[in-house]
């Protein structure tokens, strides 16, 4: 199980384009990009907008999943925009 979690993350930085010691801004900027080309009003696809949300997901579930920063938290701050808030 955790081969295949490491298989999966691997996968999910490629797929952003970002790495676990990118920082968690660049890391937020690399998703938002990707949901703006996946989106079914840009030209993308519903399956395609889901897979970006899947990946982002398990990313985020992952023990600090971006670089040497203070543990950040995703904080929702509209429907399509995401921050990093700094968590003591």
């Amino acid at each position: 199980a955790l081969g295949r979690r490491c298989e999966m993350a691997s996968r999910d930085y490629a797929f952003f384009g970002v790495t676990p010691q990118t920082s968690a801004s660049t890391a937020a900027k690399a998703h938002r990009r990707m949901l703006r080309k996946a989106h079914p009003d840009t030209g993308g696809s519903s399956e395609a907008f889901h897979e970006v949300q899947e990946a982002w997901g398990r990313l985020l579930a992952l023990p600090k999943p971006f670089g040497n920063a203070p543990e950040v938290a995703l904080v929702h701050t509209s429907l399509f925009s995401f921050g990093w808030m700094e968590v003591s």
